[in-house]
């Protein structure tokens, strides 16, 4: 047997697999070994479900056994279910990982059938073919290989079975069976006994369904939704009502084709006994009342092959195997059809599978980037256990207190309001919000000049210089300074070189928020996207737990505001302003209050005092050159005399001003009085260059 090297079973027949939307496959691997195969319609309803799994197959009759060859080549074909063996089995598990093992098939059910009726029940030696099924499951459960391996039983056989056979094959099996009929899905009646389970635990509808998985309601489609019969043919029955009436109405049941006894002729309606004899009694007398044919006015026959491979959800290519003219392969297609399986059922009952199989805890193989990232986090702030013990960083409570006294003071928010807020935020993880802020005060960084940064032409010129390029030369004020006078001469030019750093040596960024995020993408590399989660998840209950003061503060809102920016909010622009210890505290209030722009505008406090001659070097990129080394600040923005500039010749002596040229060509001239306390805003020119009212 070659199971050893054998791939995962493929469908390779014509057309397609019945697709079945409401099943959801096995997790995992498996090893099926079907019993009793036929043409192996146990794995034809697993690939079905879109279940991965090795296969082999025990089947004694050759003709079954092509067609199992011919549309599922990668099952291993074993000619008796007596040669399966663990012994046989156990070099595939010695190689292969599965999840399991499901074990089983429909045995053999001549001696059990109420349509026989010189049935032996267990003295016929197919009644005890189950003995098979549990002398295979003994013999893997003895093997190593299958300690940790869920050993899957499934039986199947007819409902009329006598009493005391089923319950041996209970007995044999290990746990009871339920009841199914294929008559539900609206086509043909084919009434069941199935043991399906696990470890002495069987499936039931009445089971609570595995943790994903839901029952549906009952539908009133059937299943196939449509067969098409040949030559105008249809029976008399609507698919869709039999399903609304539980199964009333359907077809008889498919069975083998052979020269039946007249011993049932009694229990039938004259019409069908004539039909019977006239048919040469193919089928069971019962099989010939009018619900069970297909009919074409008067006319009326047995539905083909192919038709009752549609009502049992089988495709019709398993049937190819079976050679001759039509008349001769006729009776062993039908005999195929009556011995094998309703798909859809089988479908169906492994959808049970879940609730029955233990619960598994694979054992998580060694992730050596996940060790790695272990390696890289100590040290940082986002080590297991250091930013949430990380001291300097802000409460729940103090970002509530910041938030009422240093932003919303203007605003009469009740105190239910600031307490319900508190409460929902003091349960929620915002010391992971502050990952730059614990970074930061390890860096010696002062929280409160955490503002924004400008970027001068010289920061831009070392940058490039620190990849290895100059764009200006040194007399240039978009290049690098000279770093040594000139005069020295060559010797001393070069003792003077060596003890000097390198001009072109990586530098880096001067906002900070830039190299914490370089730093991020170090540590983190491809889990950053994990972690980035975990932030907007934190930010999410944020937003949550602050919506009663944003029902609170729209109150508040202006007339321009609420038609502009009713979607924006506040509260959180606020919580984000403490948070990352902003500069400007006015912009919250402005989403209320509406923004100035027009007149006087209060000036925008984004630079700390330690940027003072970072501002400078800003403006001089613009061309203002300052003749004295720095100005003059304040508390609340800087102040700027005129005397500290060089006039451009576009300005006059008394007042500063900017011109700001806009993507849409508008522009809008800041200008700045001598006094420097306030700025005054306003649109000097618009889009077509005429003066704005």
């Amino acid at each position: 047997m070659q199971l050893r090297a054998a791939k995962h079973v493929a469908w390779r027949g014509l057309g397609d697999l019945p697709q079945f939307v409401w099943a959801r496959p096995l997790v995992g691997a498996w090893l099926v070994i079907d019993l009793w195969a036929g043409f192996s319609g146990l794995c034809l309803a697993l690939l079905a479900m879109g279940t991965r799994f090795h296969a082999v197959a025990a089947e004694n009759d050759p003709i079954p056994a092509q067609a199992t060859q011919q549309c599922l080549s990668q099952v291993v074909a074993v000619d008796a279910v007596e040669n399966v063996t663990g012994a046989v089995l156990r070099p595939f598990l010695q190689r292969r990982t599965v999840r399991g093992i499901i074990l089983g098939g429909g045995s053999p059910c001549q001696g059990n059938s109420a349509l026989n009726p010189d049935r032996k029940g267990l003295a016929d030696v197919r009644s005890q073919q189950p003995l098979q099924l549990r002398r295979i499951r003994e013999e893997l459960e003895a093997l190593p290989e299958c300690r940790n391996l869920d050993i899957v039983t499934f039986l199947e056989n007819v409902a009329s079975m006598p009493l005391d056979v089923r319950d041996q094959y209970t007995e044999w099996v290990g746990f009871p069976p339920i009841v199914m009929d294929a008559a539900a899905c609206g086509w043909v009646q084919r009434r069941r006994l199935l043991w399906l389970g696990c470890r002495g635990r069987g499936v039931s509808p009445e089971r609570t369904p595995p943790d994903g998985w839901e029952w549906v309601q009952h539908s009133d489609k059937p299943i196939p939704a449509k067969v098409h019969c040949d030559g105008g043919f249809a029976p008399l029955f609507d698919a869709s009502e039999v399903v609304r009436a539980h199964g009333v109405g359907a077809m008889h049941p498919f069975t083998r084709e052979f020269w039946h006894p007249t011993d049932r002729v009694k229990l039938v309606a004259p019409e069908a006994a004539a039909k019977f004899f006239s048919d040469d009694r193919r089928f069971p007398p019962s099989a010939y009342e009018e619900a069970s044919l297909l009919w074409r006015q008067h006319e009326w026959r047995q539905p083909f092959p192919e038709e009752r491979c549609q009502m049992m959800g089988l495709p019709a290519q398993c049937l190819q195997a079976v050679n001759g003219p039509p008349a001769v392969r006729r009776q062993p297609q039908n005999s195929l059809i009556g011995n094998g399986f309703h798909l859809p059922m089988i479908v169906a009952l492994f959808c049970l599978l879940p609730g029955a199989l233990s619960s598994k805890i694979p054992r998580t193989p060694l992730d050596l980037e996940e060790a790695a990232l272990k390696d890289r986090l100590v040290g940082t702030v986002w080590e297991p256990g250091r930013l949430a013990a990380s001291p300097g960083l802000l409460s729940s409570d103090q970002v509530v207190e910041g938030m009422r006294s240093a932003i919303f003071s203007e605003f009469t928010v009740g105190h239910a309001v600031w307490h319900s807020v508190r409460q929902k935020l003091k349960p929620l993880a915002i010391w992971q919000l502050q990952a730059f802020s614990a970074w930061a005060l390890g860096r010696g960084i002062v929280l409160d000049s955490l503002g924004p940064t400008p970027i001068t032409r010289q920061h831009r010129a070392e940058l490039f210089a620190g990849l290895t390029g100059q764009r200006y030369p040194g007399n240039s004020r978009k290049g690098l300074d000279h770093l040594l006078p000139p005069g020295l001469g060559k010797e001393q030019h070069m003792e003077a070189a060596g003890r000097l750093p390198s001009p072109f040596r990586l530098r880096e960024w001067p906002d900070p928020d830039v190299d914490f995020v370089l730093h991020a993408v170090a540590v983190w590399r491809q889990h950053l996207a994990s972690y980035s989660a975990q932030c907007r998840r934190v930010l999410t209950q944020v937003s949550k737990a602050l919506q009663p003061l944003e029902t609170a503060l729209a109150t508040f809102r202006c007339v321009s505001a609420s038609r502009v920016a009713a979607q924006k909010r506040p509260g959180m622009m606020a919580f984000l302003t403490v948070m990352l210890r902003w500069p400007d505290l006015k912009q919250p209030v402005q989403m209320i209050r509406g923004y100035p722009i027009v007149g006087d505008v209060h000036p925008v406090v984004c630079f700390g005092p330690s940027q003072v001659g970072k501002l400078y070097q800003w403006l001089s990129g613009w061309g203002l050159r300052p003749k004295k080394p720095s100005g003059a600040s304040r508390a609340r923005g800087f102040r700027f005399t005129p005397s500290a500039f060089t006039r451009p010749r576009c300005w006059n002596s008394k007042r500063v001003s900017v011109r700001v040229f806009l993507p849409d060509r508008t522009s809008i001239g800041v200008s700045a009085g001598a006094s420097g306390d306030r700025w005054s805003a306003f649109l000097l020119y618009n889009q077509m260059g005429r003066s704005a009212p």
